[in-house]
């Protein structure tokens, strides 16, 4: 999945999802797979990005397992005033896969939390109402 995303390869990243795919943000906005391939087809390229993704559970039960994982992405922009600014951004969620026709596929994702830095500072701090 995190190779299909880097390289924008859409065709993959839809044989990866379920066809009842859907993702839902840490405000508990649900956005359905079609729409996310859109989203990031939108999305500029950006060299300067760094990325990396830690699995920290995973609960098999037959055809179906959920994974906890932590995406953490670093990059740098400019601000308004043209400076350089280091950004971090860290989430968690939780992710249902699930086995159909022999293959795993992403059925669901759910964002927990989020948190973003600039320049080692924190400037956002979201947890879905759920986990509060």
């Amino acid at each position: 999945m995190k190779s299909a995303m880097a390289n924008r390869d859409t065709k993959a990243i839809a044989n990866l999802l379920a066809p009842d795919f859907v993702s839902i943000d840490v405000s508990g906005k649900e956005t359905t797979g079609d729409q996310m391939i859109e989203s990031l087809k939108a999305l500029p390229a950006n060299p300067n990005r760094a990325s990396s993704t830690t699995l920290l559970s995973i609960e098999p039960s037959g055809s179906k397992a959920v994974v906890k994982q932590r995406y953490n992405i670093k990059t740098v922009r400019a601000a308004t005033d043209g400076a350089k600014q280091e950004v971090e951004l860290t989430t968690l969620s939780t992710d249902v896969w699930i086995l159909k026709g022999g293959i795993w596929v992403l059925q669901r994702t759910v964002t927990d939390q989020m948190d973003a830095l600039v320049d080692g500072k924190p400037t956002v701090h979201r947890v879905r109402k759920s986990e509060q």
